[in-house]
């Protein structure tokens, strides 16, 4: 899978479950949770942690 499928599923992961980053990260193939982080930002132009799902 390349770094944009990743990135792309990584993203949708964060927003329609209540997986942590780290289990997000590992999940789409990446062993680095900064590395990923770096690169999501990267892509996205924000961290991870902000495709949080808000539970209300």
């Amino acid at each position: 899978m390349d770094t944009g499928k990743r990135l792309k599923k990584a993203k949708e992961l964060l927003s329609v479950t209540q997986m942590t980053v780290a289990d997000v990260c590992y999940t789409v193939g990446y062993e680095n949770i900064s590395h990923f982080s770096r690169l999501f930002k990267a892509y996205w132009g924000f961290n991870p942690s902000t495709s949080r799902v808000t539970v209300n």
